[in-house]
């Protein structure tokens, strides 16, 4: 998986561990849902990812992207939570978040493009 290109975020908080233990550690939230997508069981998650990654158009309204965004959010979050080993009472809200960071990134340059009519007005600026 092409995990090591997804930046970390500095802000540290306690996520519980793989172990399924109900432990935290030191290592933030995201670090943790990483290592979750590393698993082999998350395999098929990951596939569908790609997959709606490659298949997300680039010009769509914030309303239908956040809409399509959410629908595959929803089943992956779940089979997520059922191939994971966590055991700790936010386990919901860490998968959740951090699956939703996670396509966020992927899609990133397609969520957050500069149409080209702005653009031919942003380079209309420039000079």
């Amino acid at each position: 998986a092409d995990l090591e290109c997804l930046a970390d975020s500095p802000k540290a908080s306690t996520a519980p561990t793989s172990t399924g233990a109900s432990q935290s550690d030191s290592r933030p939230a995201y670090a943790v849902f990483k290592d979750l997508l590393k698993a082999p069981e998350a395999a098929p998650v990951l596939n569908d990812v790609r997959l709606f990654v490659s298949r997300f158009p680039a010009e769509v309204t914030r309303q239908v992207a956040a809409d399509m965004i959410h629908q595959l959010q929803a089943q992956c979050t779940s089979k997520l939570i059922e191939v994971s080993q966590l055991t700790a009472p936010n386990v919901d809200s860490l998968v959740a978040e951090g699956f939703e960071r996670f396509i966020t990134l992927k899609l990133y340059d397609k969520l957050f493009r500069i149409p080209d009519a702005e653009e031919v007005d942003n380079e209309a600026l420039r000079r």
